[in-house]
């Protein structure tokens, strides 16, 4: 017999059918229900939740028309979460990468003597705070555009009678900081942050340079 603490965090999978309960820190068990009976084993937390927003206007419209156009619907909206997973991991390597490079070149002594050099550094250091910066904020909308992308095909999915599938049914957040949003941010962070001590640095030897 499993007994379960009234304060146990509870995820409803299948709404008076399944779900998944946190028994401790590291250990999380799976409840079915099958008429008056409980079965349990060990399982982790995923996601089943869906919008509820329609995927059609119409709510008489042919069933096997919709199942139709779903089956065409669905590999193009995978295709564009795949972009947009691409131009994450594409940016996430190229804008640190491109980064300390420039900073370990900002940094030689020919661009350190003269005013001329210094103020260069100083708007190179602007300019990549800035290109840094809007490419963030780009990142940040396409991380919506993404969000989106699973929630409309957790939808899909769900219309399909999937129980289980690639986004329907994906493994559960346990932590807050386990996650991808806040791993972009750190990396993101750090590489502003880098950028604005380059254009402190410049800017001082800028004001030394005239004063």
């Amino acid at each position: 017999r499993l007994h379960i603490s009234r304060t146990a965090k509870v995820w409803k999978e299948v709404a008076g059918r399944r779900w998944c309960i946190q028994v401790s820190d590291e250990i999380y068990m799976r409840v079915w229900r099958c008429e008056e009976e409980y079965t349990a084993e060990p399982g982790e937390p995923r996601e089943y939740a869906v919008s509820a927003l329609p995927l059609f206007k119409s709510a008489g419209s042919d069933h096997q028309q919709r199942d139709d156009i779903l089956r065409v619907l669905y590999p193009q909206t995978i295709d564009a979460w795949k972009q947009l997973t691409e131009i994450r991991f594409k940016l996430l390597g190229l804008v640190p990468a491109v980064s300390v490079l420039t900073w370990s070149q900002l940094f030689k002594p020919e661009l350190q003597n003269g005013l001329l050099a210094r103020a260069m550094g100083l708007g190179i250091g602007l300019a990549g705070f800035m290109i840094s910066y809007s490419i963030k904020t780009y990142d940040e909308r396409n991380d919506q555009l993404y969000d989106d992308l699973i929630s409309r095909c957790r939808c899909m999915e769900d219309w399909l009678g999937i129980d289980t599938g690639i986004f329907r049914g994906r493994p559960g957040k346990k932590s807050d900081r386990v996650n991808h949003g806040w791993a972009v941010k750190a990396i993101y962070s750090t590489v502003l942050v880098g950028w604005s001590v380059i254009t402190l640095v410049f800017a001082g030897l800028v004001m030394t340079a005239v004063f």
